[in-house]
C-alpha cells in the first residue's frame, strides 16, 4: 500500500525525507546508520549522538548541518508487514516411498530493534555500568531495594526451616530482566574484551525475547544440608560467570551470595 495523501505538519525545507505521504502506511522514522565506532578514529571523524561512545553507531548527518538531531531522521519505506510471502509445496512418491517439501517465506519488510534491544545501544549501555569501577547498580545494591538482594531475602525465607514457601514470581517488562541478567552475571553477558569489539560478540537477543525469564531453582537433602542452585535463562540451564560451580551446573548457594555482596 501507499499514502497517497497526508495532511500532516510540514517538516522543514530540504527534509522531504521524512514525509509520511508517498509511503507505506506503519513506515516509521530512523535514523541511518553508517557504521560502529570502533576506534578512537572514528568517534573523531563521524558527526555523533551526545554520549556516544566506543561500540555506539555512528549516524548519517542527512541533513549536512554536521550534528545529529532528530531532523536527520529518515523515512523507511519498509514496515514489519512483508509485501511478499510466498511458498511451494511438492510430494514424491515411489512404490512404497514417499517424500514432501514445503518451502515458504516472505521478503520486503524491516524489523527494527528498538534502543532498548539492539545490541549496541540500550543493553550494552547497561554491561558498561555495571563493569565501571565504584558503580554501585540498583540491582546488586540496597537502593530502592535492589532486585539481586531481595531475590537472596525472598530465597532465604523461603529456605527456612519453618517456611511452607514453595516459589515466589517477580514480574517485569523485558528492559529490566537483561539487565538482571548482567547483574548474577549469567555467562555470555559479561565480555572479557575491549568495549569496540562487544558489538562482535554480544546480541542480546540471545537473552532478551518474547517471554524472557530467569529462574533459580534450590535442591537440599534435608533441612540443614548444604542448599545447591540451579539457574536457568529462558528455560535452559546457564553457568554463572567467574563462578566454579560445586558440580556440573550446581552451584553451591553460600557461595552465589557471596558473588553478589
Amino acid at each position: 500500500n501507499k499514502i497517497v495523501y497526508m495532511d500532516e505538519a510540514p517538516w522543514p525545507e530540504g527534509h522531504d525525507y521524512m514525509k509520511l505521504e508517498g509511503m507505506p502506511m506503519g513506515s516509521a522514522l530512523y535514523y541511518k546508520v553508517g557504521g560502529i565506532n570502533k576506534t578512537e578514529e572514528d568517534l573523531a571523524n563521524h558527526y555523533q549522538m551526545n554520549g556516544a561512545t566506543l561500540g555506539d553507531f555512528w549516524f548519517e548527518d542527512l541533513d549536512g548541518d554536521e550534528k545529529i538531531t532528530n531532523l536527520d531522521r529518515y523515512r523507511m519505506p519498509r514496515t514489519t508487514v512483508p509485501q511478499i510471502v510466498f511458498g511451494i509445496n511438492g510430494d514424491l512418491t515411489w512404490k512404497d516411498f514417499d517424500f514432501s517439501i514445503l518451502l515458504q517465506g516472505q521478503a520486503l519488510a524491516r524489523y527494527y530493534y528498538s534502543p532498548a534491544m539492539d545490541p549496541v545501544s540500550g543493553n550494552l549501555d547497561w554491561m558498561r555500568r555495571l563493569r565501571s569501577p565504584g558503580y554501585e547498580s540498583p540491582f546488586t545494591k540496597a537502593y530502592g531495594g535492589g532486585i539481586l538482594q531481595k531475590i537472596v531475602e525472598d530465597a532465604d525465607k523461603a529456605l527456612a526451616a519453618d517456611s511452607h514457601v514453595a516459589a515466589t514470581l517477580r514480574f517485569s517488562h523485558d528492559s529490566y530482566v537483561f539487565p538482571v541478567m548482567a547483574s548474577i552475571p549469567v555467562e555470555g553477558t559479561y565480555l572479557d574484551c575491549d568495549e569496540k569489539d562487544y558489538a562482535d560478540y554480544f546480541q542480546d537477543y540471545r537473552y532478551v525475547c518474547p517471554g524472557c525469564n530467569v529462574q533459580l531453582i534450590f535442591y537440599r537433602k534435608c533441612p540443614k544440608g548444604k542448599v545447591l542452585v540451579k539457574l536457568l535463562v529462558n528455560e535452559k540451564e546457564s553457568l554463572i560467570h567467574g563462578l566454579k560451580p560445586w558440580k556440573g551446573v550446581y552451584y553451591d548457594w553460600a557461595a552465589v551470595k557471596k558473588s553478589w555482596n
